[in-house]
């Protein structure tokens, strides 16, 4: 085989086609890498795949078409066919000496990522699955063109039908979706030989086993079927001539039946194991979570999910397939989830048995028969659209994904009969009514997705004596207070935490610096809270945002990795900006647990006087660091309220608190700037704070949006003459030289 292989690599670079192969692949990525990534800042490596996969629809059949033809067109093949060397290792020989040559441009291409990173942020895990997922696909063509070649002893010929049968591979998802959208015996028959549909699935970030599987036993198969084609040739050119036909039938069907079982038994473990399918994409759009894997396994209700459309048609549409994939997810992970996917044209009327409001196709209803609940996720929440671009008529493609989000909420919501109630203090020029504050909508989404709702309370009415009860309010919100509470609206929400209360608290010190807050802030000095009146400034350029262009960021924006408590293990940093100067009161205060969540460095230093500040770093009267930006703290508390029935309850209760030194860390705008960081943290936070009698866990939005690389004009044109121009032409001068060489001798 050895020999085999030295000689077909070596008749290859002799005749220039290997070198037109390679430099032709190059030149086609090359030109599409500089058009995508680099021009326009595209970090993923999808363009110069898909346009390579594209392109070795048409060079593969060049390079495979001599391999086996050109032997048989000579007659070199006798020669083979009858010596002592196994005709495995003459197709195999042959085969690695071709998979050598697209070796080298894919080894090139392995240099793009590296590059990308340079100019910013770049998945390597994507990259690189997508790049191996290219060269199983470019494998899986040799293979194909190496049968084709033994077939025939024209190159054209071969060349021709090899053309024909990879761009139909490659074209086909699209005509089995001019057959049917919705998808029948026939498209799923014709989608057996749509050699693209793995790669476009593992370009999106998803690589599974039966991925693998479908293209390495495409390699299997066609380096079989071309030992077959070849073998009657060998028997025949043998002296004991052997009627080998029967036999040779009967081997191909065997074969073919368990290339098709192995590709079934490979769809059904990715259907249900997991474990096999990997999760390359940057924001983990296609996994769910630890949290949501545990909900499920907790699960002992049965649980249907209806999808609002039919498979095929949800599977043919880019975004509507996340959701296919997604639910794959939660109904591999339990035996009580059940998928049903209900086509609107055959069943126009199936959603009224559960809402009165017609959903959106692809929208979801997840049901509870056992207690008749049911709950509608329409389509439209499920994606977040850019809704500036809508309002100007742009295309908008969607910005976040929520399916997991939607479906957990959805599923403990089912299973429970309680709803609770958030209340949101107002009255006291709170910033969430600001526009200041950049909006709450992740806020609110995030408490409806613990199945709250959200009402606004005044502490300065008779109301809300009986409203601020641990029995009504689950969670107090105190969003960013401009003007300082009364000392008996301070008491009311002391009295509501001495009951077992949770209370969430955003502070303002942006505009209201100056305004003087002691009762608010005895609220939190009573948990052993110390407010340092200022601004911190963060010294520390690894701890704070670099300045945006907007204006945003520099060393008032305070950016620090999470710590313990509701801060292990989040997305990313917490964001702080213009925040006050935050402190553990009493260090031996063992009553109450006192948890520093985010922490600025020892560099930075608390402003107190800021309108007169000259330098970042500490001046007259400044406080040093480090200070904390987010605290959460807990107290055990002997609750004693009158229930339901008119007699006391006593029983053991936490008080918890969650304080956000800047009340803008819980803005939509700041959040996103921290991926969601910050928000996460008081997700965390409900999920502990919120008693459901049921497992209850949040998840949240996941972004599509693709960061932007910043490439500048130079080094756009150093990797255009480098991988478009020179390149190629290195590759198919060493060629023509070689060749030229070659015809002297």
């Amino acid at each position: 085989m050895k020999a085999i292989y030295k000689r077909e690599l070596k008749s290859y670079f002799s005749s220039v086609i290997g070198c037109i192969f390679i430099a032709a692949t190059l030149l086609i990525s090359g030109i599409f890498f500089v058009l995508y990534n680099l021009m326009q800042g595209y970090p993923n490596m999808e363009p110069p795949i898909f346009y390579g996969a594209m392109g070795l629809a048409l060079l593969v059949p060049v390079l495979t078409m001599k391999v086996m033809a050109d032997e048989r067109r000579h007659k070199t093949d006798q020669l083979i066919l009858t010596s002592p060397v196994s005709l495995f290792k003459v197709v195999m020989g042959k085969y690695l000496a071709l998979l050598t040559i697209f070796a080298i441009p894919v080894i090139v291409m392995c240099s793009y990522p590296l590059i990308l990173s340079i100019f910013g942020k770049v998945s390597f895990t994507l990259a690189y699955t997508t790049i191996l997922g290219f060269f199983l696909y470019g494998a899986a063509l040799i293979a194909i063109g190496v049968f084709i070649s033994s077939i025939t002893e024209m190159q054209i010929i071969a060349a021709i039908i090899g053309i024909v049968v990879m761009f139909l591979g490659f074209f086909m998802g699209t005509i089995t979706g001019l057959i049917s959208q919705e998808g029948n015996i026939i498209t799923d028959i014709l989608k057996v030989f749509y050699t693209m549909g793995p790669l476009n699935d593992i370009m999106a970030g998803q690589i599974a086993l039966d991925h693998i599987v479908y293209y390495v036993s495409i390699i299997v198969l066609f380096l079989f079927l071309t030992c077959q084609s070849v073998q009657k040739r060998r028997w025949s050119a043998s002296k004991n001539t052997i009627g080998t036909s029967v036999f040779s039938t009967i081997t191909i069907v065997i074969v073919l039946v368990l290339v098709v079982f192995v590709n079934l038994l490979a769809t059904v473990v990715t259907d249900h194991v997991p474990a096999a399918t990997v999760d390359t994409s940057a924001n983990k759009v296609y996994s769910i979570s630890d949290k949501t894997v545990k909900m499920l396994n907790k699960l002992d209700k049965d649980i249907n999910i209806y999808v609002l459309s039919s498979k095929g048609s949800m599977k043919g549409d880019a975004y509507k397939n996340f959701v296919v994939k997604t639910l794959e997810r939660y109904e591999a992970s339990s035996s009580h989830i059940k998928v049903e996917y209900k086509n609107t044209k055959t069943n126009p009327n199936f959603f009224k048995e559960y809402t009165n409001n017609n959903p959106t196709e692809g929208s979801l209803i997840i049901a509870n028969k056992q207690n008749k609940k049911s709950k509608v996720i329409d389509y439209n929440d499920i994606f977040e659209v850019d809704q500036m671009a809508a309002m100007y008529g742009q295309q908008a493609s969607p910005s976040a994904y929520d399916a997991e989000g939607q479906i957990d909420s959805a599923i403990s919501y089912v299973q429970s009969d309680d709803l609770f109630t958030v209340y949101q203090v107002e009255g006291h020029k709170e910033t969430v009514s600001q526009e200041t504050l950049g909006g709450m909508e992740n806020l609110t989404d995030i408490i409806k997705k613990h199945n709250g709702q959200i009402k606004t309370i005044n502490l300065n009415t008779k109301k809300a004596q009986g409203e601020l009860t641990t029995e009504k309010c689950a969670v107090l919100l105190i969003m960013g207070p401009q003007k300082d509470y009364s000392k008996n609206e301070a008491k009311m929400v002391k009295d509501y935490l001495e009951l077992g209360g949770k209370v969430v608290m955003g502070i303002e010190t942006a505009t209201s610096l100056d305004e003087n807050k002691p009762n608010l802030y005895s609220i939190l000095e009573a948990y052993n809270i110390k407010v340092q009146k200022g601004l911190v400034v963060e010294n520390d350029e690894e701890s704070y945002m670099p300045m945006q262009m907007d204006g945003t960021g520099g060393p008032l924006f305070v950016l620090e990795k999470g710590t313990e408590g509701f801060a292990a293990d989040i997305s990313g940093p917490v964001l702080s900006p213009y925040s006050i100067g935050l402190s553990k009161k009493d260090k031996n205060n063992e009553d109450i647990t006192y948890t520093s969540l985010a922490k600025t460095s020892d560099s930075s230093v608390l402003k107190t006087n800021p309108n007169k500040a000259k330098k970042s770093t500490k001046e007259k009267g400044d406080v040093s660091g480090p200070f904390d930006v987010m605290v959460s703290v807990e107290k055990n508390v002997a609750a004693t309220e009158a229930s339901s029935v008119g007699t006391d309850k006593a029983d053991s209760k936490k008080a918890q608190m969650l304080v956000y030194s800047s009340v803008y860390s819980l803005s939509d705008s700041i959040d996103e700037l921290s991926s969601n960081a910050n928000l996460e943290v008081l997700s965390n936070a409900l999920d502990e704070y919120i008693d459901t009698d049921v497992e209850t866990v949040t998840v949240a939005k996941k972004s599509l949006q693709i960061s932007q690389l910043t490439v500048s004009a130079m080094a756009v044109r150093i990797c255009m003459i480098v991988f478009v121009i020179v390149l190629p032409i290195l590759v198919l001068g060493f060629g023509i030289i070689t060749w030229a060489v070659r015809r002297k001798k």
